[in-house]
């Protein structure tokens, strides 16, 4: 009963006042032919986006979330009526406005929540658990984007995802004709922004399956989803873990030397062997041939044998300058800077191959 009275008190807090210009209902409804019935789900690239229909935002949020059509109207409206069965119970049969969900297909926060934490296992969907960011948090980006998911958001009627697809992250929103493709910077402003203006902010937390364009040899299929949904210039997409280009043949970035793997647990041989994979030589310099013997040259009994050539020192990689491009894009990403800077160095110079020292770090 505890827990019921919490969600109801919850509920009351749901709808915050004040306004902001994402896409909405209203705007979808403004459009002409917007109604999404038969409209594709598939979007650019292959990636999943169900477009409005009617007021079914929240079916559409989880869906697009979750890359796949996991859920019907019929699931959500089930979920709806157990949870008015539970309430109607601790209020003493009382009805309350219109319950957990309304006849054109909205439903509230509680329904969401309740449809995420059961899963589907038909749909192949775990149990997901689904937190509120407080406004502090969102406001002073204290998000750790790189651990996270998936996000949603609300404001009175509508529900919509947004979602991180290898380290790429879309806006999902069911009123928009394409996905929104998002750069960590666009996500930390699009988050706080959205708090001020009255939002409320969720995390998607949980063992989320891989969608279609996570597999890795989809890798072309995720960097056309990240030109198509208005990023027409970028020629790379981040994987989570590998950094793939236009020019990569089918699977992951080759390194430039083999590694083998650290003997310990210890951070100098782990960083070694991630260094000595991207070629930034994280290993002992290989020893200088041997000049060979001038055949016309006897050998001289009594004399000492030469000392050995000293081997030359590996070079070290060039230092990044404050200001350089591809530094001030990992920046941006949220990596720390000195961080990003080493990383630039072993990679020497490659932002992909940095992103994946910085992710598997």
């Amino acid at each position: 009963q505890d827990d019921l009275w919490l969600l109801l008190v919850e509920r009351s807090r749901f709808e915050c006042p004040g306004s902001m210009p994402i896409v909405g209902i209203a705007d979808c409804a403004a459009r002409d032919n917007a109604d999404g019935k038969n409209k594709s789900p598939w979007g650019p690239g292959g990636i999943y986006h169900e477009k409005q229909v009617g007021s079914l935002c929240a079916l559409h949020c989880v869906n697009n979330l979750l890359q796949k059509a996991a859920y019907d109207d019929g699931f959500f409206r089930m979920v709806a009526m157990e949870l008015d069965s539970a309430e109607r119970r601790l209020l003493g049969g009382d009805n309350i406005d219109f319950g957990n969900a309304r006849m054109d297909g909205f439903y509230n926060v509680q329904v969401v929540q309740e449809v995420l934490r059961k899963g589907n296992v038909r749909s192949g969907v775990p149990k997901l658990e689904m937190l509120p960011i407080s406004s502090e948090a969102a406001k002073e980006c204290k998000i750790d984007r790189v651990k996270e998911t998936a996000f949603i958001l609300n404001k009175n009627e509508h529900w919509f995802s947004i979602r991180r697809i290898g380290a790429e992250w879309f806006d999902l929103n069911s009123c928009l004709p394409n996905p929104a493709h998002y750069t960590p910077g666009d996500l930390d402003f699009h988050i706080r922004d959205a708090v001020r203006e009255g939002y409320s902010v969720f995390v998607v937390r949980g063992s989320f399956p891989k969608c279609e364009l996570e597999e890795e040899h989809n890798h072309k299929k995720l960097l056309e989803a990240v030109q198509g949904c208005g990023r027409p210039g970028q020629t790379y997409s981040l994987f989570a873990g590998s950094g793939q280009t236009l020019s990569s043949g089918g699977g992951a970035a080759q390194p430039t030397a083999a590694a083998a793997p650290p003997a310990s647990n210890d951070a100098a041989a782990l960083r070694a062997a991630r260094l000595a994979r991207f070629g930034g030589g994280g290993g002992p310099a290989p020893a200088a041939p041997a000049a060979p013997a001038s055949p016309e040259a006897a050998p001289a009994p009594a004399a000492a044998a030469p000392a050995p050539a000293a081997v030359p020192a590996a070079p070290a990689p060039p230092a990044v300058p404050e200001g350089n491009p591809a530094l001030e894009q990992l920046v941006s990403m949220g990596f720390d800077r000195e961080q990003s800077k080493n990383a630039l160095e072993a990679a020497k110079g490659n932002v992909e191959q940095a992103a994946e020292l910085l992710l598997s770090s």
